[in-house]
């Protein structure tokens, strides 16, 4: 057993409940098979996980920006999950009577450096390894212009949208 698991008898809890934190894992599905053994039979896994479209607004508008100043672009926000793979790592996992479906959350910001300070403040920066740290400023103006004209509102906020997935 890998040493970020800890030592756990096999069907030895009745419940496991995730929010909002199983998007940091790097193998989903290795993780979902070893916590169907953890349970009891037929007992419930309820978690909640940010989906494929979390964030699409900003990822988008830095893509293009990079893209446009620098000829290509560094994945600036992190992958999430589609709905239809996780309903499959259920699946894969051998779990049972599975429900999967989704909801949309919109929060405005003042703008795109809000935004990014936000999420840095969560702790919910990009997990990606290797990739490029630096954010140059021409890149976040480009970026905070072509988030404006695109997706920002009458009062002059920006939405962000956040899917999660459970």
């Amino acid at each position: 057993m890998r040493s970020e698991y800890p030592q756990v008898k096999v069907s030895m809890f009745d419940i496991c409940i995730s929010n909002l934190s199983l998007h940091w894992v790097n193998d989903l599905e290795d993780s979902f098979i070893r916590i169907s053994k953890f349970l009891l039979p037929d007992s419930p896994f309820i978690i909640s996980m940010f989906g494929e479209f979390t964030l699409c607004e900003l990822s988008s508008s830095l893509r293009e920006a990079e893209m446009k100043l620098l000829g290509g672009f560094h994945p600036r926000v992190s992958p999430f999950i589609r709905l239809s793979d996780l309903a499959s790592l259920f699946s894969v996992a051998g779990f049972k009577l599975i429900t999967v479906d989704q909801d949309y959350v919109t929060v405005r910001y003042p703008g795109v450096l809000e935004l990014m300070q936000d999420l840095s403040r969560m702790g919910e920066s990009n997990c990606t390894v290797g990739r490029n740290t630096h954010l140059r400023r021409d890149v976040i103006k480009l970026a905070e212009k072509i988030y404006r004209e695109r997706y920002g509102e009458r009062d002059g906020s920006v939405p962000a949208s956040f899917e999660i997935v459970y």
